[in-house]
């Protein structure tokens, strides 16, 4: 009898142990930013639903990226959108995945998006995002054998974006609201926030410096339950070909380089090197893969 006592509190202490060790991996994961320097650069969409194609009339692309705040595991992302032929109707599809071992996360997006010509230098753009996630958190994983427990189960919850977008001429105004329905889980005694609600507004233009060159500025706020951050992106397109950028934050503490070319008339590669100052994962790179219908880098009107 005393043996059984004693090894059922040594089982428990031991999970308790483990499940301790694992808190700080969740607390530091969560909740999951819904605004990404890779999403700002690469799949605008994420950040504005109404942007499905404000690059180029049709994309498939992949991001890679190799670390993750909280996690040394990849994070990944595949999405494909595009102008449907005779309309002024645009979709598209995301596909991403988060796996740290002790915490996974699966997202599947659709994304609409319809063009009003207000004149002819002036539309208005609206989107939506609508799919599914699903996540589940293992504290019995162990990162050194890559063992996990059969028993954690999946747990789903819907994704709800919406976003517009005015332009006139070369000058371009949005607002979205993301993450709109909240989601959270409870493990122990604790209540973690899987996504936080956030409200975005970006202002972005596009200015020739010569008839090969051109600038693209944009000035990003959101604000989440969290905190309030404004990002600042610069970069340079070179005969459509090449484009070379920068990202910074308000904090001046988070900051990332950007370059992308196109080669081959129809494929598009792209790496970011991104730098958090006092971040759990202080480097992160993006490597991104894109096959296109045109070999123009931006649809941006100049």
């Amino acid at each position: 009898m005393n043996k059984r006592l004693g090894t059922l509190l040594f089982s428990g202490s031991l999970t308790l142990n483990i499940f301790s060790q694992q808190l700080p991996t969740i607390q530091k994961s969560m909740p999951l930013d819904a605004v990404n320097n890779e999403h700002i650069l690469f799949n605008r969409q994420a950040i504005n639903p109404a942007l499905s194609n404000d690059t180029i009339k049709f994309k498939v692309s992949r991001v890679h990226t190799s670390a993750v705040a909280g996690s040394e595991s990849p994070r990944n992302l595949f999405s494909i959108a595009g102008k449907l032929p005779n309309s002024k109707s645009a979709i598209g599809l995301d596909f991403g995945y988060i796996n740290s071992g002790i915490f996974k996360n699966q997202k599947l997006r659709l994304n609409y998006s319809y063009r009003l010509i207000i004149n002819p230098i002036s539309d208005l753009k609206a989107g939506m995002n609508l799919g599914f996630s699903r996540f589940k958190f293992d504290p019995y994983y162990n990162s050194f054998s890559g063992l996990t427990s059969s028993n954690v189960k999946w747990s789903y919850y819907p994704n709800l974006d919406i976003g517009l977008v005015y332009r006139r001429s070369n000058q371009n105004i949005g607002i979205s609201y993301l993450e709109m329905i909240n989601s959270s889980t409870k493990e122990g005694f604790t209540t973690y926030d899987i996504t936080k609600k956030t409200l975005l507004v970006n202002y972005f233009a596009c200015y020739k410096l010569s008839k090969k060159t051109k600038i693209l500025p944009e000035i990003i706020i959101f604000n989440d339950s969290h905190k309030t951050e404004l990002r600042l992106k610069g970069s340079l397109s070179f005969n459509d070909k090449l484009l070379t950028g920068l990202i910074v934050d308000n904090s001046l503490k988070k900051y990332c380089f950007v370059v992308s070319g196109v080669f081959l008339k129809y494929f598009e590669l792209g790496y970011i090197l991104e730098y958090n100052n006092g971040g759990a994962n202080n480097k992160l790179r993006h490597a991104i893969f894109k096959i296109r219908n045109n070999d123009k880098m931006t649809m941006l009107k100049c």
